[in-house]
């Protein structure tokens, strides 16, 4: 058999104060995305990128490449 892996305790302290700032990292981005300023300011974006491809469509359908009406 394998020996096993023998770690010290600052070895496994070490471990869980890492573990311990990486969840912290994920709760802080996590509040970060459902923070309602942020909900808005994803919405408004998701607005304007439908609004722009909209009028593109609709411009293409009344003008030609040169500009010019149809």
């Amino acid at each position: 058999m394998a020996d096993p892996i023998v770690r010290t305790r600052a070895d496994i302290e070490a471990d869980i104060t890492a573990a311990r700032l990486r969840l912290a990292e994920n709760v802080e981005g996590l509040i970060n995305q459902v923070h309602p300023k942020a909900i808005v300011a994803n919405t408004i974006a998701d607005a304007r990128t439908f609004a722009e491809g909209s009028f593109e469509q609709a411009k293409a359908q009344v003008v030609d490449e040169r500009g010019n009406l149809r």
